[in-house]
C-alpha cells in the first residue's frame, strides 16, 4: 500500500476508535502540499464534518507568528533585541529583562497555568486585554529566575510582547499581524486570525470524559466554558485567549501550512535572509549554555538532522507545526483532544497522535529520513514502533526511577524540548497500569509526537 494511503488509513483509525473527534494534518514543501488530511467531526452533536477549511484554536502555536512579527520590527530598526522591555511598557520585572529574553523564554518571568486566561466569544465586546494583563502582572510580578540565566517557558513573556509591538509599530497587535504577516502570505481572515469569523466553520473543542483533565477541570477552566457531554467527550464552549500574542490565533492547519511554505522557500516574503537566519538561530544563556530554543521556535534533533517546532494546546484543542530544513519539509496538525501535559517517562507519556501516526507513515514519500513504521496490538494497548538508534527502555525501571514528582518536574525542560522519544505507548484505557518492556533495534529513525504546551 502506498505510504499516503497508509497515512490516511491510520488517521481514519484514530478517529474511528474515538481517540479524537477530528483531525487536520498537512505535509508541505516550498512548492506545495505533499499530503493533506481532514477527518472526523468538527462538531459531534450536529455531525458537522471536519474539513480542511475548519478553524480551531491554535493556542501557543501563535507564539511563532508573534515572534515573526517582532523580528520584522527588529529588521526595520524600530526595536532592538537587547532593548529593556521597560523602555516600552511598565512591568514589575525590572530593567534587566530584554526583548530577546521574552522571545527565547529566558526572561525568568513565571509561567502559571494559563487555562483561565480566556473569555467567552460572546463576551469579546466587553473584554479589556490591558486590564486582564495588569491583573496577571500584579499577581505574578516576581521573577522565577534571574533574566538570561536559564530557559523558563513563559506565556506571560509572550503576552507582554503584544503591547510592546503595539507601542513600536503604532498599530494594534492584531492589525499589525494581519497587515504585515498574514496578508503578505495570502491568508484570508476567515482562514487564520484572532477571531472566529464564521461560527459555521469553527470546530468545537472537547475534553475526554474519562481523563484526569476532566476530573479536575473546575480547578483549571472557567465553569462558564464547560458544556455538556457528547458521548465520551465533554464540550468546551467557544472562547478566545486573553492575550492574542501568546495564544490567540484561530485558524485551519492549511493556513499555517502557508506560513511553513514561505519559510521553506529560498526567500521569505516576511523578512530578509539575515533576519530569517536569526529566526532559526539557537539561543544560549548569558553564560554561554545552549538552550533548545530560537527566537520563536523550539529546536529538536532527529536522526542527526535538526528540526524546528512549535506546539499549542488548551481548552479542547491540540496543535503542532514543524520545519525540517535539511529535508525541505514542513508539517502541521490540529485536533480537538486536549490533554494535560506532564513530564512523564518516554514509554508511557500520553501525547497527540496526528503527527506521530501520519508523519511517520509518510516518511518515505517526503524523505524526512525515517524508517517504515510497524503497528501491532498488545493486550488492548496500541504501540507504535519506529526503528531507532540502539536503546532499551524498561517501563518498570523507568517509573521507579521517576516516581518522585520533583524529579519529573526537573526533567521537563530536558525531555519535552528535545527530539521526541522514539517509542510511544498509548494506553487503551486511562487506568491501564500494566508494565511493558519495549526495546528498539539498531538503525536510524524517528517517531514524531504531536502535543501541546
Amino acid at each position: 500500500m502506498p505510504t499516503s494511503h497508509r497515512s490516511r488509513a491510520a488517521l481514519d483509525a484514530v478517529v474511528r476508535e474515538s481517540r479524537t473527534p477530528g483531525i487536520q494534518y498537512l505535509v508541505v514543501d516550498a512548492d506545495g502540499t505533499l499530503f493533506e488530511y481532514a477527518g472526523g467531526w468538527a462538531d459531534l452533536s450536529s455531525h458537522r464534518p471536519m474539513t480542511l477549511g475548519t478553524t480551531m484554536m491554535a493556542y501557543s502555536m501563535s507564539k511563532t507568528i508573534t515572534a515573526a512579527a517582532a523580528l520584522q520590527l527588529v529588521e526595520a530598526r524600530k526595536i532592538a533585541l537587547d532593548d529593556a522591555i521597560d523602555r516600552y511598557i511598565e512591568s514589575p520585572y525590572g530593567p534587566q529583562v530584554t526583548v530577546r529574553h521574552l522571545l527565547s523564554h529566558t526572561s525568568g518571568i513565571p509561567n502559571p497555568i494559563p487555562l483561565r486566561w480566556v473569555h467567552a466569544v460572546e463576551n469579546r465586546a466587553d473584554f479589556r486585554e490591558d486590564a486582564a494583563l495588569a491583573a496577571v502582572l500584579q499577581k505574578h510580578g516576581r521573577l522565577s529566575a534571574p533574566p538570561g540565566t536559564k530557559y523558563v517557558y513563559s506565556n506571560i513573556g509572550y503576552w507582554i510582547l503584544g503591547p510592546i509591538l503595539e507601542r513600536v509599530s503604532g498599530e494594534s497587535f492584531i492589525d499589525y499581524v494581519r497587515n504585515h504577516v498574514l496578508d503578505p502570505l495570502g491568508i484570508a481572515p476567515e482562514a487564520l486570525g484572532y477571531a472566529v469569523v464564521n461560527p459555521a466553520t469553527h470546530a468545537t473543542g472537547y475534553l475526554e470524559k474519562f481523563s484526569l483533565f476532566n476530573l479536575i477541570k473546575r480547578f483549571l477552566i472557567d465553569a462558564a466554558l464547560i458544556g455538556e457531554y457528547e458521548g465520551p467527550w465533554l464540550r468546551i464552549r467557544a472562547h478566545y485567549a486573553n492575550g492574542p500574542a501568546f495564544g490567540g490565533l484561530v485558524g485551519a492547519a492549511r493556513a499555517f501550512a502557508a506560513f511553513l511554505r514561505d519559510q521553506l522557500r529560498p526567500h521569505s516574503c516576511l523578512f530578509d535572509v539575515p533576519t530569517r537566519n536569526l529566526f532559526y538561530e539557537p539561543q544560549q544563556t548569558e553564560t554561554g549554555t545552549p538552550i533548545a530554543m530560537t527566537l520563536g521556535w523550539h529546536v529538536g534533533a532527529a536522526d542527526g538532522a535538526r528540526f524546528f517546532y512549535k506546539e499549542g494546546g488548551g481548552g479542547g484543542f491540540d496543535s503542532m507545526m514543524r520545519i525540517y530544513p535539511a529535508a525541505g519539509v514542513g508539517t502541521v496538525g490540529h485536533d480537538q483532544r486536549d490533554r494535560i501535559r506532564r513530564p512523564s517517562c518516554p514509554g508511557c507519556g500520553r501525547s497527540g497522535l496526528c503527527e506521530l501516526i501520519a508523519a511517520t507513515a509518510i516518511a518515505n514519500d517526503v524523505r524526512v529520513g525515517m524508517r517504515p513504521v510497524r503497528f501491532f496490538e498488545d493486550q488492548g494497548a496500541r504501540l507504535l514502533r519506529v526503528r531507532a538508534p540502539t536503546k532499551v527502555w524498561d517501563s518498570r525501571r523507568r517509573c521507579e526511577r521517576h516516581r518522585s514528582r520533583l524529579a519529573l518536574r526537573k526533567q521537563r525542560a530536558d525531555l519535552f524540548h528535545r527530539a521526541p522519544y522514539l517509542v510511544v505507548h498509548e494506553h487503551a484505557t486511562q487506568f491501564n497500569s500494566r508494565r511493558r518492556r519495549v526495546s528498539t533495534d539498531a538503525g536510524g529513525g524517528l517517531g514524531l509526537a504531536f502535543c501541546g504546551s
